[in-house]
């Protein structure tokens, strides 16, 4: 029988309760368990391309010395990065869907991404009691994703309400189709919607592909290399509760 590859267990769900999530991130097959090919065989893990000297984005004269200033001389400011395979920057990358607009978009750290987003999932959970801004001050349970974007970095997004229940439905999906969600390149797009008393707003619909086996063999290593990234779930505000006579938030 083929191996399938090993992943670290996901963490324990949050103290307070509040919180449960499915971790589906094994990759045994990108082709459904009634189809012919067989799980992936075990391997090692592709070799990066060597990073190729860093590009300058100007060239830096030693005012005195009139020495053009490089590598280890030159200020970090000035040299731009040479980004190579999955990568994941000192945080994830916050992923917006703002569908109470007229104009709905994806934004990622407030710049617009367009109305729909390739995501190659890692992880995901439900949280509960969330309260995400005074607009809904009511607490909700909202889905947070855990993803590879189309740059190749690891970014996070939430969906609620309808989006949330479209997530939910894509999910057992493709369960019953018998695909692991890691092997698949799922992509969340922006619909518009108008109700009865003419209010306009946007849902989230999903729809996947599988992924070509290259890219998967290169998350599976990434993921092994640095498994710390499929909980490097964002920090949610929890709804108000009393603390001996304070009110206190509740942090995720």
């Amino acid at each position: 029988m083929a191996e399938q590859a090993v992943f670290p267990p996901p963490v324990a769900p949050a103290q307070n309760g509040n919180t449960t999530f499915t971790s589906p991130v094994g990759i045994p097959s990108a082709q459904p368990s009634n189809g012919s090919p067989a799980s992936f065989r075990s391997f090692s893990p592709p070799q990066e391309a060597a990073p190729q000297p860093s590009t300058l984005m100007y060239e830096v004269v030693d005012a005195q010395t009139g020495e053009v200033l490089s590598g280890s001389n030159l200020p970090a400011a000035f040299i731009r990065p040479q980004l190579v395979g999955i990568k994941m920057l000192n945080q994830a990358r916050d992923y917006r869907a703002l569908c109470d607009k007229a104009s709905g978009f994806f934004s990622c750290n407030e710049i617009s991404k367009g109305g729909a987003i390739k995501m190659r999932i890692l992880n995901w959970r439900l949280e509960q009691g969330v309260r995400l801004s005074d607009v809904y001050p009511e607490p909700e349970t909202v889905v947070q994703v855990v993803f590879i974007d189309e740059q190749n970095l690891i970014s996070t997004v939430l969906f609620r309400t309808s989006s949330m229940r479209n997530f939910i439905q894509l999910i057992d999906n493709i369960t019953a189709e018998g695909y692991a969600l890691a092997s698949l390149v799922v992509t969340a797009v922006l619909e518009r919607v108008t109700t009865k008393s003419a209010h306009t707003f946007h849902i989230v619909k999903f729809k996947y592909e599988p992924n070509d086996e290259q890219n998967i063999r290169e998350i599976i290593a990434f993921v092994q290399s640095s498994p710390q990234a499929l909980n490097c779930f964002r920090d949610l505000p929890r709804e108000v509760v009393n603390m001996g006579g304070y009110a206190e938030g509740v942090a995720a």
